[in-house]
């Protein structure tokens, strides 16, 4: 064992990966976690894991999974079928920790939105008066306006974080796949009214006003087709209405593409907005835009028109 421990501390020192502690050589198979020994901080983010005590070790930083290495003791042969056995093993470790770290990022989110229950009225915000809208299920949070994100059960999973000047941002760490704005209360499975699908919040809070029916945000374009797929398989006797942005200006119009090709997968039927060329310098592409633009009735009579 001690000349195993001085193989390993040698791979160690000749990689650079120098940890602050000693490592426990009766422990096999977990992974053992410690600090940079070579930097004054306390985040652990260094990794080691015994192979069969003995046997071998591997080592890395999990911010870097490409450069972990897996060093086997010279007095042991190294199996084929060991080496598979411990890269299937990694793969479940590294999975588990990433797991770990998406929860606590999630956790951290839900703890911070749970602070701002009636802190400030979202009205107010610059993003909701230059939009125009009802800042439905929102908060704000000093220049922050705070827009709850869920999965398709209607579980918070994460915030969208909107400035003044409208840049858009989900809490750090945390990601919108698979996941949505729900811009009404809970519903039953068995549900069998209309569900609009858009891409951003203020297109939906604009459709929620208008139409009164429930709307589901996917974020982005790129998100729309799996959100879609989600809602389908969880309200199978709803009637699924995409509302698209219309990006005419720019290069292969996304938000049509992605809508598209949802509701030719999902057999549903699509809206989106039509802007005049004259307005080309002001670039709208959603149904906000033309809110803003031509008020209640034009964008009504565009929603209600089947393309």
């Amino acid at each position: 064992m001690i000349e195993f421990s001085e193989q390993l501390e040698k791979v160690m020192e000749s990689r650079n990966f120098h940890i602050k502690g000693a490592i426990n050589y009766s422990l096999s198979g977990k992974f053992q976690r410690f600090s940079d020994g070579s930097k004054h901080k306390r985040k652990k983010d260094l990794f080691v894991i015994l192979h069969d005590y003995d046997r071998g070790a591997t080592f890395g930083d999990w911010h870097y999974p490409d450069d972990w290495f897996t060093y086997w003791n010279i007095n042991y042969e190294k199996p084929e079928l060991a080496q598979r056995r411990l890269n299937k093993q990694l793969q479940i470790e590294k999975k588990a920790i990433q797991d770990y770290e998406k929860a606590k990022k999630q956790w951290r989110a839900k703890e911070f939105w749970n602070k701002f229950y009636t802190k400030e009225d979202p009205e107010n915000h610059p993003y909701i008066v230059n939009k125009k809208i009802m800042p439905f299920y929102a908060k704000k949070c000093r220049s922050w306006l705070l827009i709850p994100v869920s999965d398709v059960n209607f579980n918070f999973i994460t915030m969208q974080i909107i400035k003044p000047s409208g840049f858009k941002r989900l809490w750090k760490g945390t990601s919108q796949k698979n996941n949505m704005i729900f811009l009404c209360d809970k519903l039953q499975d068995d549900y069998r009214g209309v569900i609009r699908v858009c891409e951003g919040y203020a297109t939906g809070c604009t459709i929620r006003e208008i139409t009164k029916s429930p709307v589901v945000c996917a974020i982005n374009a790129n998100n729309l087709l799996s959100v879609c797929v989600l809602l389908r398989r969880k309200f199978i006797h709803a009637n699924i209405k995409i509302c698209a942005d219309n990006d005419k200006w720019g290069i292969d119009n996304p938000g049509l593409k992605y809508a598209n090709s949802a509701a030719k997968i999902l057999n549903c039927e699509i809206y989106y907005p039509d802007f005049p060329d004259s307005y080309l310098w002001k670039y709208p592409t959603d149904f906000n835009d033309l809110y803003v633009l031509f008020g209640q009735n034009e964008t009504k009579k565009q929603l209600l028109m089947k393309r």
